[in-house]
């Protein structure tokens, strides 16, 4: 109980950051109205605030009349109008799917692999010794995604976010691969190099994708859309954990677990073709919410200029 009070702990700092910086956004733009209102009106306090009401009031009535327009089918057409929509939500929604069927599947089942791995002659999987024999264990190989993480921060702004997700999907196929190959001929008296694998393997599953998928649909989508494919995403990486967990336990009692690990290194290969072949270059840039880029060779902003040689004419004036 204490472990899942403490876990709601950061979304709620979350909420309330979020809350406060909707509330100071709200100030700002409220703050920029009222000085862009005095500059281009050049009237007193009086004039400002009969000028401030007309105009916001205005404003608000065209708000209104284009917010009109876009009930939930306006909203539907407006996201499958979207550029190359498909291709890439196969590129941010597909690779998230795929990647959660191995994530998942391997992170859930990691006592029983364990169990399997070490062989013991305790047949009590729930008694105090295998309990805590398997959460050492499992603490080591969790343990591994701590600096994973960190090198993936560090490898995304150096080499870029398809080919680090393409590099972390064949690490993670690699280490299937080497888990199934090693798992029998390591077994019976090299135990804890088999251990050794299965957190190389850990090592990868945090490394890469781990990172990339969060940060591709962000990169991907334009910002009327992006929160909405972002969602969609997300959901379609909800969908591969719900299969991996369903399906790793009985595939693996029906077969075995090297077959299983096959089978997830198949999946990381398919995640790195869709990887290679949807995600585009060069993220779509939204110059929305970039609005003080550079417009022009010569690092000129013709749109920042003119709103300061209108102010100055107004001023003048």
């Amino acid at each position: 109980r204490l472990l899942l009070g403490l876990g709601a702990v950061p979304a709620l700092i979350v909420v309330i950051c979020s809350l406060w910086e909707t509330r100071q956004q709200a100030l700002r733009e409220e703050e920029e109205f009222r000085s862009t209102g005095f500059t281009l009106n050049g009237q007193n306090e009086r004039g400002l605030v009969n000028a401030n009401k007309s105009t916001s009031s205005t404003l608000m009535g065209s708000e209104d009349e284009q917010l009109a327009g876009y009930g939930p089918e306006s909203v539907m057409q407006m996201l499958l109008r979207e550029p190359n929509v498909w291709r890439k939500l196969l590129a941010t929604g597909g690779c998230w799917f795929i990647y959660d069927i191995a994530y998942y599947g391997v992170n859930l089942f990691g006592g029983e692999i364990l169990k399997a791995i070490s062989d013991s002659d305790d047949d009590s999987v729930s008694s105090d010794r295998s309990v805590r024999n398997v959460s050492q264990q499992q603490l080591i190989a969790l343990g591994t995604g701590v600096p994973a993480i960190m090198l993936a921060i560090y490898m995304l702004s150096r080499i870029g976010t398809k080919m680090l997700q393409i590099i972390g999907f064949g690490f993670i196929a690699f280490c299937f691969v080497l888990l199934a190959a090693l798992f029998y001929p390591l077994k019976e008296n090299y135990q804890e190099a088999l251990f050794s694998v299965y957190c190389f393997l850990l090592f990868s599953l945090s490394f890469g994708p781990n990172l990339t998928t969060f940060v591709l649909p962000a990169q991907t989508f334009s910002k009327k859309t992006r929160a909405t494919f972002n969602g969609l995403s997300a959901a379609m990486g909800k969908m591969g954990a719900f299969l991996g967990v369903y399906i790793f336990g009985p595939v693996a009692e029906a077969t075995s677990y090297p077959v299983v690990m096959a089978i997830c290194a198949v999946i990381s290969i398919v995640g790195v073709y869709m990887s290679f072949t949807y995600i585009d270059e060069k993220p779509s840039i939204d110059f929305e919410s970039c609005p003080l880029q550079d417009a022009s060779a010569d690092g000129s902003n013709p749109i920042v200029e003119s709103r300061y040689q209108q102010r100055d004419f107004h001023n003048k004036r």
